[in-house]
């Protein structure tokens, strides 16, 4: 991990380990307050219809959404698929229409990570989004071939999904989809965003 990874991995513990230490085992009532970070928009989750990078599509009206809200993670190194992901945010709504899952609005969280993403979409510096999937099917063998005599191409190397469900959405700098970015609401940050990695007492 890089110095930066590990400074935001150690406020994280070092921020839950005094709320339990001060509770005595128990974390103190005014931790339990909600505060909300910046509040994000992401015009498109995952679209139908379009191709990836890798060769995946999936099919017009295959998707659906888990009970809301759901989670925004953060990728902040790149690995396989998203390992290493860490939760900086949620998803309050969005719409399931037959184009794909569209028109997410949610928030970032306040902890060091959200706030370290909050800053770097912020900045622009980084805005990819990847869904990620459960319940997912994909084209038989046979509908397969099928569908490559229609459209007489090969579709040996392709991916095409019928059916999946979002369960997540991953903030990353490499999304598969280039369609699917995300942004910030404008004005309506209240607080000054800083850099979580040097705002704790040392």
């Amino acid at each position: 991990m890089s110095n930066i990874e590990d400074q935001i991995i150690a406020l994280a513990a070092s921020a839950a380990q005094l709320a339990y230490d001060d509770g005595e085992g128990v974390i103190p009532e005014e931790a339990s307050e909600v505060v909300e970070g910046g509040a994000f928009i992401i015009d498109m989750v995952i679209p139908t219809g379009i191709e990836s990078g890798d060769g995946r599509k999936l099919m017009s009206g295959s998707l659906s959404t888990r009970e809301l809200p759901i989670p925004l993670l953060w990728q902040p190194k790149t690995g396989t698929g998203h390992d290493g992901s860490f939760i900086i945010g949620r998803i309050d709504s969005c719409d399931v229409t037959e184009e794909g899952i569209k028109n997410a609005h949610g928030v970032f969280d306040t902890g060091p990570y959200g706030r370290e993403a909050e800053r770097l979409v912020r900045n622009g510096m980084l805005r990819g989004i990847s869904a990620d999937l459960d319940m997912f099917e994909t084209l038989s063998d046979e509908e397969m071939s099928q569908m490559a005599a229609e459209l007489e191409e090969d579709l040996s190397q392709k991916l095409f999904i019928k059916k999946a469900r979002t369960m997540a959405a991953t903030l990353l700098p490499k999304p598969a989809f280039q369609e699917c970015t995300i942004r910030l609401v404008e004005n309506d940050q209240e607080y000054p965003i800083v850099d979580g990695i040097y705002e704790a007492d040392t």
